[in-house]
């Protein structure tokens, strides 16, 4: 699945939800597990847990590995139906338990997502220092920030439906004075 499909996805999974939001969850989506593509041949695959999320959906789980500071262990993420219902339960999540990233988010503070997810106990990272954690978690955010979050801009801040009125208009514009210079 490449960025554009999810963030149509998305969209679609969380229509009520603003540019920002689902920027979020996006952007956790492909870091987690490539939009729930990210399992390989594991009892995960199929499994559509964009979140990486542990724990179960109603009732639906499979077991895998996960690492933190002192190695790997075996433990329980949830597994869905679908990629809308990994969505709409990531945004819950996030909503629900990790509402400081959220407001960061939402109000463009992207630098500052990692170290709330972190505090908040989303993700551990790898190193026994916080610091590092947080930073090569940030270092990958901003990187997908980077390459994703062009699909959420539009060519102008009227939006793209004035932006095509006022293409049109041009073009018939220059199309009028085109046939009276004839």
């Amino acid at each position: 699945m490449n960025h554009a499909q999810a963030a149509e996805l998305i969209r679609e999974a969380l229509p009520e939800v603003g540019k920002r939001g689902r920027l979020l969850v996006q952007l956790i989506g492909h870091m987690e597990s490539s939009y729930g593509r990210g399992w390989g041949d594991t009892p995960g695959a199929r499994s559509f847990n964009w979140g990486a999320i542990h724990g179960t959906y109603e009732g639906d789980y499979f077991t895998s590995v996960d690492s933190g500071p002192d190695g790997t262990y075996e433990t329980k993420f949830r597994k869905y139906p679908d990629d809308t219902a990994a969505i709409q339960d990531l945004w819950s999540l996030l909503r629900r338990r990790y509402s400081g990233a959220v407001n960061l988010a939402q109000r463009g503070k992207w630098r500052k997502v990692s170290a709330a997810l972190y505090r908040g106990g989303y993700y551990e990272g790898t190193s026994k220092d916080p610091q590092v954690n947080i930073q090569r978690h940030r270092t990958g955010l901003l990187k997908r920030l980077e390459q994703i979050q062009p699909l959420y801009e539009t060519p102008s801040s009227l939006g793209t439906g004035a932006l095509a009125v006022a293409v049109l208009l041009g073009l018939g514009l220059l199309g009028a004075r085109a046939w009276s210079a004839r």
